[in-house]
């Protein structure tokens, strides 16, 4: 008699926890019993009433929340379960060290980077494991292409046909939750008004229906705006809306790979939320715990996205490949891989990095915070035209301009630092400007300034032949005026001062120079 092959599925599923963690353990569980095994779902007793409106079609288990730990691996022993997949914001470590120690296979999918004693960790980030958090013997998937989002209906894009009115689906996640993201809800309903969207929401309780009914009575078009309960199947609805905007999760994955623009924010800044990784598929419309309470970024946000669509969604489209709705087929393939091996072994090493080469790099999407992040140093902005903080909404206009080329400068494999080059025309012609800035405070700047001088200067040279280049400075930074000297630069004139710097105040305090390439 061959013995039944069993997984044992353990997923946050209540009213605050909303249906994420079921959605993509569902989609996991279905590749994993393609492939023979048979999948259950653990859940707490004290959530039944709400967890069996969700899982009529599924093999469902309760056990006592009294002691979580004895429960769960009497369960899983008596019963000779081989896995144990967890997919849950409690602190599990204590049931991962007790299964593991009794020899069954645990896997953790984990959001905040936390300690885990499991055999396999799951992470979407992109950002470097802290290694203090990883045991020896673990194994870590990490990346985009094992989100656990299946392939959807993508909806059709004609370039050539603009719709009336761009198409919105306010949401406010499994939970319905907008009371935690108050200010980022009442924004969306200001550009709703101001651009005249063609706007529904989504409100899957009593308490958000009359959250939103309340801030509505504010504005002119609220018999414009379509409320909507709960939605069966989303995923595959998401296709019909041009503009999806909410709490980042699950449904920011399925928006992307729907073919529509996501606008962002995290609901609580519990420590999951990567910015790196959202940015790295091209999705440039999240803002961080800080930038979600700013009215006027929340705003211009709003103004960029308008205003910037196509090229926005032509950047989320040729970034985010890798989300091609495989990642639960991939990850069920890595985790009965693993099993049946079930061999320790390091994935990751701490290596030394003995490489001094400085080299200079095109920036790629995913380095656009860390480039505005380099621009907003307090030492950059004093040396820089203006001092103001620089904005991400502000940071992202600039950075899609296609006549302007981003590098960084990399030593040993470490970004230190970034440069940048901008071809510009007025009435007198073309010139270039640029702009270099270490990425922090290094005891090497005075050679590191120097190299990335050396770096840009060749490439500017390279590319923008016959042209006159043009950089300005703190008037008393002398420095960097010796600096440029070296490489070839003498005092602007005065019409290359005034076509750079057209402030009388700027041209006081600003030393210009130039260069004939």
């Amino acid at each position: 008699m061959t013995m039944l092959k069993k997984i044992a599925i353990h997923c946050d599923l209540n009213k605050t926890s909303g249906l994420g963690h079921l959605s993509r353990m569902k989609n996991l569980s279905q590749e994993l019993e393609k492939k023979g095994f048979k999948c259950f779902f653990l859940f707490h007793q004290k959530d039944r009433n709400y967890i069996v409106r969700f899982t009529k079609n599924l093999k469902t288990i309760f056990f006592s929340g009294e002691n979580k730990i004895n429960s769960i691996s009497h369960f899983l022993l008596e019963n000779n379960f081989l896995i144990l997949i967890i997919d849950s914001y409690e602190n599990n470590f204590l049931l991962e060290k007790n299964l593991v120690q009794k020899g069954l296979f645990i896997v953790s999918i984990d959001d905040h980077s936390r300690k885990h004693y499991s055999n396999i960790v799951v992470n979407n980030s992109i950002d470097k494991i802290n290694l203090n958090k990883k045991k020896t013997s673990q194994i870590w998937l990490t990346g985009s292409k094992y989100i656990l989002v299946k392939k959807i209906i993508k909806r059709k894009r004609n370039l050539s046909y603009k719709p009336k009115k761009l198409k919105l689906l306010l949401h406010a996640g499994g939970s319905s939750s907008y009371k935690y993201i108050k200010d980022f809800t009442v924004a969306s309903l200001e550009a709703i008004n101001r651009y005249d969207l063609d706007a529904s929401i989504l409100c899957t309780s009593k308490d958000s229906k009359d959250f939103i009914k309340k801030v509505l009575r504010k504005y002119d078009n609220i018999k414009k705006i379509k409320i909507l309960p709960f939605i069966k199947n989303l995923s595959k609805k998401l296709k019909n809306y041009d503009i999806v905007a909410g709490p980042s999760g699950t449904t920011t994955f399925e928006t992307i790979l729907s073919g529509a623009i996501p606008f962002s924010v995290p609901i609580k800044n519990d420590g999951r939320d990567s910015v790196n990784s959202w940015n790295s598929l091209g999705h440039l419309t999240h803002l961080n715990s800080k930038e979600k309470k700013n009215r006027v970024i929340l705003k211009d946000m709003w103004t960029l996205i308008i205003s910037n669509y196509e090229k926005l969604l032509d950047l989320l489209i040729q970034n985010s490949k890798e989300l091609d709705g495989l990642g639960p087929k991939r990850l069920a393939e890595k985790i009965i891989f693993y099993y049946k091996n079930n061999k320790r072994r390091q994935v990751y090493k701490n290596e030394e990095k003995d490489n001094n080469l400085v080299v200079s790099k095109k920036c790629q999407i995913l380095d656009i915070r860390n480039f505005l992040n380099a621009r907003n140093q307090r030492l950059v902005r004093l040396m820089s035209t203006s001092s103001r903080i620089i904005t991400w909404p502000e940071h992202i206009s600039w950075w899609i301009s296609s006549d302007i080329k981003k590098y960084k400068i990399e030593k040993g494999g470490y970004t230190v630092g970034y440069h940048w080059t901008k071809i510009n025309k007025d009435n007198n012609g073309k010139f270039v400007t640029s702009a270099w800035f270490l990425s922090k405070d290094n005891p090497e700047k005075l050679q590191l300034a120097y190299e990335v001088l050396k770096i840009q200067s060749k490439l500017v040279k390279k590319i923008y032949k016959k042209s006159i280049w043009i950089i300005s400075m703190k008037h008393d930074n002398k420095f960097v005026q010796r600096l440029n000297s070296k490489f070839g630069f003498q005092l602007a004139s005065h019409r290359s001062i005034s076509r750079i710097l057209k402030n009388p105040q700027k041209k006081m305090n600003m030393r210009v120079m130039e260069m004939k390439i």
